[in-house]
Parts: C-alpha cells; structure tokens; sequence
C-alpha cells in the first residue's frame, strides 16, 4: 500500500465524520502513555480525554517522581518532571517547562492557563554562600502549588515555593518568589499585587 504523504492524511482525517476526529489524537495519546509506560519505563499517567501533543515536548522526565494528568487538559508543554500533577481543563502552551524535585513537587489545580514559555520550577542552585562555587551548593527545594482558575502569561517564572491562590493572573515576564493573593493580578520582578479581578 503506497503511503500518504501528510497533507492526503490531514485531508483524509479532516473528512472523517467530527467524533471521530476528535476521538484520533485522543487515542493517540493513550497509545503513546502505554508505549512510554512499557517500553521506556515512565511512570505518566493521563485520564482518558487529555491531550498530549508529543511534537513539542522535548523531554519527559519520571525519574524522580511519577507524573499525573487530569481530564480533558492538553499539553503542548517542551519539557515536563516529576513529581508533577496537573489537574482538569489545564492548558499547557508550547515551550513550557515544568521542572519538579523530589522535594519539591508541582501541582497544578483545576482550569489552569500556561502561555508560552512559562517555567515552573520545583528547586533552583542554592547561591547564598560567597565563600563557595554555586556548583557546590546543592540545590533548594521547595513544593510549588499553582490552584485552580489560574492563568501565567508568556515567559513568567515560578520559583520553588511559590503559592499562587485561586483565580489569580501573572502577567507575562512576572517572576514570582513566594504567595499570590486569591484573584490577585501580579507582575513585575519580583512579582507585586498591580490590582485584584473583579
């Protein structure tokens, strides 16, 4: 049988009657879930309606800790670590890094929005001590809990530690250190309260 080049398959996907081309990637998602689960040993588990769109990540990463994905949430993220658990409608754009340590794991509620280029990190080099290489100085970790209805604007940077309460926005570029007030809107370096939704 002569193969179809890409663009007769996008076009044969695309004449498929709708549940079926919505069901496709979500059956190709679980098919990769099982192929990294028995075949390279990966412990990522996903619930049946996720999306995990496997041309933009780059790395994936359970050595540390396993990593868990709620329903209907789609991921477009380059690299994700665990411990990392990721709850339902979430939205991770592309180039994403979510980089958890076995002290400090990463949780992310329900209906959470990443932009591109958002990085969440679980621990980060300890750097205090003049008198030492910041290679020498181990790392510091700590959990980073991002709650439900959240959204972190393009290039933001979450620190280990950080705590962003329920319904709040980061606005893009925003480094934030520490805790995000409920319904808050933050930005700046270190991230600052510049108003509160409504």
């Amino acid at each position: 049988m002569r193969e179809l080049n890409d663009r007769r398959w996008l076009g044969y996907i695309k004449s498929l009657p709708s549940q079926i081309q919505y069901a496709w990637p979500l059956l190709a998602t679980q098919i990769r879930l099982m192929y990294w689960r028995r075949v390279r040993g990966l412990r990522i588990y996903a619930a049946p309606h996720t999306l995990l769109r496997v041309r933009w990540l780059v790395e994936v990463d359970t050595s540390k800790g396993e990593i868990r994905i709620g329903d209907y949430s789609s991921i477009n993220a380059s690299i994700l670590r665990g411990p990392l658990t990721i709850g339902d409608h979430v939205l991770i754009n592309i180039d994403c890094d979510l980089t958890a340590h076995e002290d400090g794991p990463i949780t992310l509620g329900n209906n959470v929005l990443l932009a591109p280029r958002v990085v969440v990190l679980g621990a980060m080099h300890e750097h205090r001590d003049r008198t030492r290489l910041i290679r020498e100085q181990g790392v510091r970790a700590a959990p980073v809990i991002i709650e439900d209805d959240v959204w972190i604007g393009t290039n933001a940077v979450i620190t280990p530690g950080a705590h962003i309460g329920r319904g709040a926005v980061v606005g893009a570029n925003a480094v934030v250190t520490g805790k995000v007030e409920p319904y808050a809107i933050v930005g700046g370096i270190p991230a600052r309260v510049i108003g509160f939704r409504e």
